[in-house]
């Protein structure tokens, strides 16, 4: 449950200034443990 690691993905659509709602979904029990997030841009 403590094994970390790091994973990117790319965010599209979005201009200007936005609100950004991370929305996780899966079945019953814990889906995942999240230590941090970060936006970025390249």
């Amino acid at each position: 449950w403590q094994t970390w690691t790091s994973v990117s993905c790319p965010v599209s659509g979005p201009t200007g200034t936005q609100d950004l709602v991370p929305r996780f979904t899966g079945g019953g029990g814990s889906l995942f443990n999240v230590n941090w997030w970060q936006f970025a841009t390249t």
